[in-house]
């Protein structure tokens, strides 16, 4: 016998980094729902994609999960999205999975593209001088420009980084450091991007370095996240 199954799917515009506002806006679409057996939260729908783990994160106990559940059982259907969660001094990115009757299912995201925080530490040093110090990553952001037909400009990613652990004085400017971006780029790697997306990220062409920050250009790894959207 065939299995019919609906499902809703649930495209909002969230506050950012507003719990409250987004669940408060969400109760109103959801109780406006008819009958249905699946209802699709957006990723990240109580902060959208902001990267303050530390200060947004909260337990399986909090009220994220508490709404949830209450939201399972007065709709009579089974809830998913994700939102950021702390466990043993760890934060995830976690998908949740919450049935009618209170059970919990979840899924940790593996491959993230970790803007901010602790995530990110880059060897550094200038090349050939023999420095270990590690250069600590506060946020990578990019400019994405949008595709003209088969064209696109050129996209920007700039590479945020903590003064204190770069010293200009005695290392000289990032962008002449052949070690920081080879590093950046086996991160972005290993954090689950393509490598011929990032094959191509290098220094801009007018080498800009700012106060805690440098550029890179970066068109491929543009590209594909055009493809994602």
């Amino acid at each position: 016998m065939p299995f019919e199954m609906n499902i809703t799917l649930v495209q909002a515009e969230l506050h950012w980094e507003d719990r409250e506002s987004n669940l408060a806006m969400l109760d109103t679409v959801l109780d406006a729902i008819g009958e249905t057996d699946l209802i699709v939260l957006p990723e990240m729908f109580t902060t959208a994609f902001s990267t303050r783990s530390k200060s947004l994160g909260e337990s399986m106990q909090g009220p994220t999960v508490q709404w949830m559940k209450q939201k399972a059982k007065a709709n009579d259907a089974t809830i998913t999205g994700s939102a950021i969660i702390t466990e043993n001094g760890s934060y995830f990115n976690r998908m949740l999975w919450v049935s009618p009757d209170g059970g919990i299912s979840y899924y940790d995201k593996r491959h993230l593209f970790r803007m901010a925080g602790d995530s990110l530490w880059v060897p550094g040093g200038k090349e050939g001088k023999g420095s270990t110090s590690p250069v600590r990553i506060t946020e990578i952001t990019i400019h994405l420009n949008e595709p003209d037909g088969d064209e696109a400009d050129m996209d920007d990613l700039c590479i945020g980084f903590e003064k204190e652990t770069w010293d200009v004085e005695k290392q000289g400017l990032i962008y002449t450091d052949t070690l920081f971006i080879a590093d950046l780029k086996a991160f972005l790697i290993n954090a689950g991007f393509p490598e011929d997306a990032v094959d191509d990220i290098c220094y801009s062409e007018q080498g800009m370095q700012g106060e805690g920050y440098v550029s890179c250009d970066a068109e491929s790894f543009g590209k594909f996240l055009w493809e994602l959207m």
